[in-house]
């Protein structure tokens, strides 16, 4: 007899006892039993497939041939050299940890010339490295803004409830034994939490590194399900509970909010609190529409960082925390422990005896999978890399072409997925000059990273070099991929350079979770979304779950899953309508619906008498309006992006000031494919009304208009239109008075002849034409 029948039996006695309590009691356990079957059973099924912990493991040998090691001992060995006798100590290529750096800054940056590069007044030796002496100028300006010791490393009483309350009994963590439960047991009693925040308080102030808190337990994992290729597995490290806790409060909360409070988080890191990941995907979105929209040359390179976390320096990590207000004891008392840490293993064989590290030849250096200091110490790694960065110059500069508004951003940054950006829409730059440019930053970039200890990944690096071509007045895409003089390749730390591939621009490579390319074809983010459908749809087919099952989990799990990043689509709304068509047809009968009902039906909401399946255009039009309600005029990248796309699309459009009320089956084929234009799409078909208030643009005289609205009473064919529409761009014309004389009674001259490409003949930035003399003659 199960739990549950052994509950159930008992609420009949209760009752008859008239136990009120009790019998309340017993049903709020049998209803909590009953969802977390419910749950289990779901999870099994649709969930995400859990990876197992390692019971072999698979070794590259030097010729490249592959060895698969089962024993217990072989596995630990091999796991033991591969992580945490390489993996952990790569950090030691970074110029600091040798001479004659080394000698100066030591491991903790504790030192005389430490404290000299926060003061701002360091002298670097010749010969040092110009990319750490330019990371030693980026933390001095930082502390320049932050007072030393301003993060507290002292936790109280209260803070440490706060911060145990709401962790869960069942994590893992501590080699000693010391585990989350009685962490959470101490929070009931004042006197053990006072104790226990004062030991870590008194350990912290005094710089200690306790030796328990050097004992560590490697789970390794497998990235991918059935992958036990020793390089390709995810090393989470258990550190002692009260130490982890110490350094999610001291790093994670309060160092992050010193970051905050002084306004130093930059707009190119989109892992911040309150930005999130799509937020990122659709600066991507708007970067590649703004340079096919103004038509110049421009660059994206997505360039990853290896084992970003495992691949700090310690000596950065302490300048940059000590520049952030961390006190010098507090970094003492966390990377101490880490550099003497003994790794024990949990493998599929259970908790290995044996442990590796230790510190006693080589100190241990990074941050460690699973301390919760990394991703706040990486974060503040990245804004110093960035400020350096940026103060060379490297990045995109967009401006808006009507307001003038210039907004300058380097990247794009989520953790260490890093897309570095090239545009410049202030001045003409050719497509070698930016091939130029994205070399120049991507070594900037790469440099700067290996000063903290790091390095760039070349396999899981790609760039595309952007530029157009026109053919009888139509542009296109240039095929740059093709030319064997536009290369790129990036540093590593060995002073050597390796190639990165380089991608048409008709490629969509998954970043961020989303499928994007840059000509801004939304092929292969339908293809996602068909592709995760169908997974969802298999599991369904083989877990046999009841249909209340099934439709719950559509809601709480396909469309969260499915429809992810739909806030980004470039498509159509036909092309989103169509596309899970084959996927529901096979979801209707295990829903308990005949699957031949119509189409229509089967996205229709129930309130409606329909099957209620989701619509992926109306989806996709929710999503696109909540993003542009929440970032448009916003100092946000998004926002400015947004504007300066919306500046285009009034410009190419030419018939009214406010765009996205113009109707879409009349004037779209003027506009470039953009995002916004896929969001007029579909505010269009709805009948919905955007309006935008903010751009100063007006009739400059009385009783003036728009030339295409003239052409348009004119009479003139759609064919004829797009012709007149691309000459008038050409010639920067948006109102009647723009061509007229001053007493408006004949066109000036000069609109009469092709603007060279040298003049301007208006205040906006405008999008390049190239029309032909045929052109010109209608």
């Amino acid at each position: 007899m199960g739990i549950l029948q052994e509950l159930q039996l008992s609420v009949g006695p209760a009752r008859e006892r008239e136990d009120e309590e009790a019998e309340q009691k017993i049903l709020a356990i049998i209803s909590r039993e009953q969802q977390r079957a419910f749950w289990r059973r779901l999870n099994f099924v649709t969930g995400k497939k859990r990876t197992r912990s390692v019971t072999t493991v698979q070794v590259e040998q030097a010729g490249g041939a592959i060895e698969e090691v089962t024993t217990q001992q072989g596995v630990e060995h091999a796991i033991w050299n591969e992580v945490h006798e390489k993996r952990l100590r790569l950090a030691e290529e970074a110029p600091i940890c040798n001479s004659p750096l080394k000698e100066e800054f030591g491991y903790m940056a504790d030192t005389d010339a430490a404290r000299a590069v926060l003061a701002g007044d360091y002298t670097p030796p010749p010969g040092a490295d110009k990319a750490t002496v330019a990371l030693f100028e980026a933390v001095g300006r930082v502390r320049a803004k932050v007072p030393k010791d301003s993060t507290k490393a002292i936790i109280s009483p209260e803070q440490w409830k706060e911060y145990w309350k709401v962790q869960s009994e069942e994590t893992s963590s501590s080699e000693s034994g010391l585990h989350f439960g009685h962490y959470k047991c101490g929070v009931s009693n004042d006197t053990v939490s006072t104790y226990h925040a004062s030991r870590v308080s008194v350990v912290l102030f005094h710089g200690v590194a306790l030796s328990r808190w050097s004992r560590g337990l490697s789970v390794m994992l497998e990235k991918l399900l059935g992958v036990t290729l020793v390089s390709k597995l995810r090393a989470i490290l258990l550190m002692e509970a009260d130490f982890n806790a110490s350094n999610k409060i001291v790093y994670g909360t309060r160092m992050m909010e010193t970051v905050r409070e002084h306004k130093l988080m930059p707009d190119e890191i989109f892992s911040e609190r309150g930005r999130t990941a799509d937020d990122g995907s659709l600066t991507k979105t708007l970067f590649y529409d703004v340079t096919r929209q103004a038509r110049v040359p421009a660059a994206i390179a997505s360039v990853d960082a290896s084992n970003c976390y495992d691949r700090i320096a310690h000596a950065i990590a302490s300048l940059v925390s000590q520049a952030f207000g961390v006190p010098a004891n507090a970094m003492q008392s966390m990377l101490g422990a880490i550099q003497d840490m003994k790794f024990f293993l949990r493998t599929g064989f259970g908790d290995s005896t044996d442990f590796a590290g230790g510190g006693v030849h080589v100190k241990t250096q990074g941050g460690c999978q699973g301390n919760g200091a990394a991703p706040a110490e990486w974060a503040v790694i990245t804004i110093v890399i960035l400020d350096s960065h940026k103060r060379e110059g490297h990045g995109a500069t967009f401006r808006c072409p009507i307001t003038k508004f210039s907004h300058h951003l380097s990247a794009v940054i989520f953790v260490d997925d890093t897309d570095l950006l090239h545009v410049n829409l202030e001045r003409d730059e050719s497509v070698v000059e930016v091939h130029q440019k994205l070399q120049s930053s991507i070594n900037s970039w790469g440099d700067l990273l290996i000063a903290t200890g790091g390095t760039l990944k070349p396999v899981k690096c790609f760039y595309t070099l952007i530029s157009f071509v026109w053919s009888n007045g139509e542009w296109s895409y240039a095929n740059n991929h093709l030319d064997g003089d536009f290369g790129i390749s990036v540093p590593l730390p060995d002073r050597s350079r390796a190639p990165i591939k380089h991608i048409p621009v008709d490629a969509a490579e998954k970043t961020l979770g989303v499928m994007s390319a840059v000509n801004g074809s939304g092929a292969a983010s339908i293809k996602l979304m068909q592709d995760k459908a169908q997974g969802w749809v298999n599991d369904l087919r083989n877990g046999h779950l009841h249909r209340r099952m099934v439709w719950f989990s559509m809601n709480v799990q396909f469309w969260p899953r499915v429809g992810y990043g739909i806030c980004n689509t470039t498509a159509t709304f036909d092309e989103l309508a169509d596309a899970l068509q084959s996927q529901y047809y096979q979801i209707l009968p295990m829903g308990g619906v005949v699957r031949t009902t119509t189409r229509e039906s089967r996205m229709i909401a129930p309130g409606f008498f329909g099957v209620g399946l989701p619509h992926p255009g109306v989806e996709a039009l929710a999503a696109m309006s909540n993003k542009l309600l929440m970032h448009y005029g916003c100092s946000t990248s998004v926002g400015q992006l947004l504007k300066t796309s919306l500046g285009y699309l009034l410009l190419e459009l030419g018939m009214s000031f406010q765009p996205l009320q113009l109707s879409y089956a009349k004037y779209s084929s003027w506009a470039t494919h953009s995002w916004l234009k896929m969001l007029w799409e579909k505010l269009s078909l709805f009948g919905i009304e955007v309006a935008v208030n903010d751009l100063p643009l007006r009739f400059p005289r009385r009783g003036d208009q728009f030339i295409m609205q003239v052409f348009v009473d004119f009479g003139f064919s759609p064919a004829q239109l797009r012709v007149l529409n691309r000459v008038r761009v050409h010639q920067q014309a948006l109102f009647l008075s723009c061509i007229l004389t001053a007493s408006g009674g004949r066109i000036e001259q000069r609109y009469l002849t092709p603007r060279p490409s040298d003049e301007r003949w208006s205040t906006h930035n405008w999008p390049k034409e190239q029309p032909t003399p045929a052109d010109f003659a209608l």
